[in-house]
């Protein structure tokens, strides 16, 4: 099996890359080693009750949306009032965060490579569940190029 797994690795990129963080995930040098501790990632054996916080990940790769589309998601949509003095903003519609739902996601980070005349800028924007039972602190994300909502 390490055999057809290290030759698909060879031929195959994205298999290639997939094994590769597999591996790192799992600490192992063989990928079919690795595979086998993922199998045990099941229902039996996930304990998903004693989880207390969760993050998403999310890396724009080939796909066509940005931050302010991910705030949407997150928050709603951004609505205005013009008759109120002074006129205000508030966020409207079906959002990720809410009182009711999703309490245990932290926050969303959203990973951005981003051309420039001098090469790439990574960029990192982390969003605040301002719902979750158990924040984290803002610390956690500090860096160069992080903006946190």
């Amino acid at each position: 099996m390490t055999y057809l797994a290290n030759l698909k690795m060879k031929k195959m990129p994205q298999e290639n890359w997939g094994a590769q963080n597999l591996m790192y995930i799992t600490k192992k040098d063989d990928p079919y080693e690795a595979s086998k501790i993922m199998l045990d990632f099941n229902e039996e054996n996930l304990k998903s009750n004693r989880v207390r916080q969760d993050v998403l990940i999310l890396a724009r790769h080939h796909l066509d949306y940005n931050e302010y589309d991910v705030q949407n998601a997150l928050y709603g949509d951004v609505s205005v009032n013009f008759f109120s003095k002074p006129v205000q903003t508030f966020r409207t519609g079906d959002h990720i965060f809410g009182k009711q739902k999703n309490k245990r996601l932290s926050a969303v980070v959203h990973y951005e490579k981003i051309l420039q005349n001098t090469g790439y800028m990574r960029k990192k924007t982390v969003f605040h569940n301002p719902f979750v039972s158990k924040k984290l602190e803002k610390e956690v994300f500090e860096g160069e190029n992080v903006t946190q909502y």
